[in-house]
């Protein structure tokens, strides 16, 4: 873990969202827990870390589900962006001039007219 602070996003539909600067995400959520007056701490614990990067963690005794967030190295993308990017496409096969396949097909077409 690195020692530099990073900002942190916490939130949890009981409490009002927290930013608190903190080298860690659980350094974050014990600032967050100081900062909603609930020293006593967390009953149990239970975190899950998903592939965005958002953390989970719920503590078990008191019911109460946290969020929390890096929102350090969060970049701002306009949506506009994503969409003026030219999608690279493969180019279409060019269609059979003559053979049997075609010949097939063309006398099938015939006989249905």
């Amino acid at each position: 873990m690195s020692n530099k602070r990073k900002t942190w996003e916490i939130r949890s539909i009981h409490h009002p969202v927290i930013t608190v600067f903190a080298p860690d995400w659980l350094a974050a959520l014990g600032a967050a827990m100081t900062e909603l007056d609930l020293q006593d701490g967390l009953d149990r614990l239970v975190c899950e870390r998903l592939s965005s990067g958002l953390i989970i963690a719920n503590d078990i005794g008191r019911n109460v589900r946290f969020t929390i967030r890096n929102t350090t190295t969060r970049a701002e993308v306009p949506s506009r962006a994503l969409r003026l990017t030219p999608r690279l496409q493969a180019p279409r096969p060019e269609p059979p001039r003559s053979g049997p396949y075609l010949d097939w097909m063309l006398d099938g077409l015939r006989s249905i007219h």
